[in-house]
């Protein structure tokens, strides 16, 4: 059945449209021949409302600018950018025999080793942009194209939407995003930086291996929940503690670099990272037979080694962001720029020093066993006299 939305067959400026190759909340990519330069491209066309976001708009243009002139063979190359018909477009490389990470983990979860050569690829893209002070705000299989030798992309920088732009849950097409959102995006300046990409790289990881976003990928107010309140879920295996610091609530704690991140999931895969700390609440993600993919073919390391030693480093345990009491009594936190309260799991704290029985010094513990003694030998004279005088 045709569809009536596909363009394809049509021109727009030096493009024909050829055939559609994919579609998102934020447009669609067409294989598209240049007409002027003679190239087959993937052009990507953003819907039309966009092209009248004045704020939109100049961001667009100026990443997109930006990310054209990143030297780095993971981030996609682009070709051209601006305006066209009234559409927004990106003149970008045509990844042949391949398709997004999306579509590789419709099959299921990626083996380790896999997964880890991915989440290099993308680190380096990653480590690249920052450099230039360019932050992709939107990490996520659909935006990682894999070619058919298994080298990675990274696309779209730049097209992420804030979180209180209603076109992010009007349709509900983009909620998908929020899967791999860090905690702090959630907050009235949606603030986007590093260590939010960092905390995104690791949802990704943690899909690529069990075939689940850490959290799903459902209802909304859940998932922003969930990465607000709830500890990074637990894998059974080594990668427990890169993900643990990879996803940790506060930015501070987390891997400084993209780089770190995935030289932290190459010594997993290794075997040279212990399980990080069970925390009682953490969400089990279920863990494939071994052989099979996923991480069931690693084997969890002992225990009894300190959980947050890695290669010699000490890595800096997971703190969370406290509860706020709501009217009801009930720990509550509000999430203003999207319109609802989220109640967040309860955080077990250490007990404090009132709570924790004084000790004893050794003094003191002297001083009562003398006290004793005397008194014991002057109940012993006191026998003896009237022993005596009877």
């Amino acid at each position: 059945m045709h569809d009536p939305a596909d363009r394809s067959g049509s021109v727009l400026g030096d493009y024909t449209l050829q055939r559609l190759l994919g579609r998102g909340a934020m447009g669609e990519v067409y294989e598209a021949r240049d007409s002027r330069r003679g190239r087959t491209v993937a052009l990507k066309l953003l819907s039309p409302q966009f092209a009248g976001d004045a704020l939109f708009r100049e961001r667009f243009l100026r990443e997109s600018r930006m990310a054209a002139q990143l030297s780095d063979p993971h981030v996609i190359p682009i070709h051209d950018w601006g305006e066209i018909d009234g559409f927004l477009f990106l003149d970008m490389r045509i990844v042949a025999g391949g398709g997004d990470l999306r579509k590789r983990l419709g099959t299921g979860p990626l083996t380790p080793d896999r997964t880890v050569s991915i989440i290099e690829q993308i680190a380096h893209a990653l480590d690249t942009a920052h450099a230039a002070g360019l932050v992709h705000r939107d990490v996520k299989p659909d935006n990682i194209l894999i070619d058919s030798n298994d080298f990675a992309y990274l696309v779209d920088f730049g097209l992420a939407q804030t979180t209180t732009d209603p076109r992010l849950t009007d349709t509900g097409a983009a909620v998908g995003s929020f899967a791999y959102m860090a905690p702090e995006r959630f907050g009235a300046g949606n603030i986007a930086t590093p260590a939010t990409d960092i905390y995104a790289l690791t949802c990704v990881l943690v899909e690529c291996l069990t075939g689940s976003a850490p959290f799903g990928a459902g209802d909304l107010q859940v998932l922003v929940a969930a990465h607000l309140n709830t500890p990074p879920p637990m894998l059974h295996s080594p990668f427990d503690a890169v993900v643990a610091r990879g996803m940790a609530k506060n930015p501070a704690e987390r891997f400084v670099t993209a780089g770190e991140l995935a030289q932290a999931a190459a010594d997993a895969l290794e075997g040279r990272i212990v399980a990080a700390p069970s925390i009682p609440s953490a969400p089990s993600m279920p863990n494939p037979p071994a052989g099979v993919g996923g991480v069931g073919a690693l084997a969890a390391p002992s225990a009894a080694v300190n959980p947050h030693v890695t290669m010699g480093r000490q890595l800096p345990p997971v703190t969370y962001i406290p509860p706020v009491a709501g009217a009801s009594g009930a720990p509550q936190m509000e999430v203003p720029h999207l319109g609802f309260p989220v109640g967040p799991q309860p955080v077990a704290h250490p007990p404090s020093q009132a709570q924790v029985p004084p000790q004893q010094s050794t003094g003191t513990r002297v001083a009562v066993i003398v006290g004793a003694a005397v008194f014991l030998a002057i109940i012993v004279i006191v026998v003896a006299l009237l022993v005596a005088l009877a």
